[in-house]
């Protein structure tokens, strides 16, 4: 994990109303990369932000966990606000993206 991931990660968490990250990809789709990782002898984790650097701007790619103490949606509204300012300082002039799933709503996300 770069440190600009780990520092967008950290911002996520510290977001009013998310319990917690969950791996980019669905379960399924990180059982294969693991799968095929280890039969290439590659060891690997599942990483639970990602950054991928575009032509228009970066991308951000994520999937958390919220408390359902605060509404959804206003969860949501709130990460993608705070990862789209830490990225507007990271890549001046460029216009980031997010792409955020909701995968668990409840205090046991």
């Amino acid at each position: 994990m770069t440190d600009l991931e780990q520092a967008l990660c950290d911002t996520v968490l510290a977001t009013e109303g998310v319990a917690r990250l969950f791996p980019v990809d669905p379960a399924w789709q990180v059982a294969l990369k693991g799968g095929l990782a280890r039969a290439a002898g590659q060891a690997t984790a599942a990483p639970v932000l990602e950054v991928q650097t575009r032509g228009r701007g970066p991308l951000v790619r994520l999937r958390i966990g919220v408390t359902g103490a605060i509404p959804t949606p206003a969860v949501a509204r709130a990460v993608s606000a705070r990862l789209r300012r830490q990225l507007s300082e990271a890549f001046p002039g460029q216009k980031p993206a997010i792409a955020l799933q909701i995968c668990a709503i409840g205090s046991d996300s």
